[in-house]
């Protein structure tokens, strides 16, 4: 006779099998990864390769999920060498204040204001290397607030919730 029965579940089937306040499954960061996966390889299709001509729930999910990647990849000057103009900045602010980060969103405009201060924006080869240590040490104190909060990893949930509902 077998006791598979009467075994509990182990806990971490439990919560793939759980559903949270949104009714979503609580492994969202699977959904999640594979819905941007998807919003990638529209990106691709556009020759900017950009989500610029994606719905904008998709340009919420582009740009706080690649923000995040290239935070764990290349530190976080490098969202600003890198990765976002100065217009994809602001829309990563809007779109962190539409989805209730708030406090991730004011973090993001303190550095948006002071490179924009440094003349950071105004030359499109310049990396935050270029600019004295006072004029970026905030920075790298951003950095260590956002990382020590994992408030940008935090907002899964939320970022599942505006991937359309024949797509999840």
């Amino acid at each position: 006779m077998s006791n598979a029965a009467s075994r509990p579940t182990p806990p971490d089937l439990q919560l793939l099998q759980m559903n949270n306040s949104l009714g979503l499954p609580l492994n969202a960061s699977l959904q999640l990864a594979d819905y941007f996966d998807s919003v990638i390889e529209r990106c691709n299709r556009d020759s900017s390769g950009r989500p610029t001509r994606l719905p904008k729930h998709d340009q919420i999910i582009y740009y706080v999920v690649s923000t995040r990647c290239e935070i764990d990849m290349n530190g976080f000057d490098s969202v600003f060498d890198q990765l976002l103009t100065e217009n994809e900045l602001l829309f990563l602010i809007d779109a962190l204040n539409e989805l209730g980060a708030a406090q991730l969103a004011s973090s993001f405009d303190e550095a948006h204001t002071r490179l924009r201060s440094a003349g950071f924006f105004d030359n499109d080869s310049m990396m935050v290397s270029d600019l004295g240590l006072g004029e970026t040490g905030f920075l790298d104190d951003i950095e260590r607030d956002i990382r020590k909060n994992d408030s940008l990893w935090d907002l899964d949930a939320s970022l599942v919730g505006l991937i359309p509902t024949d797509a999840r």
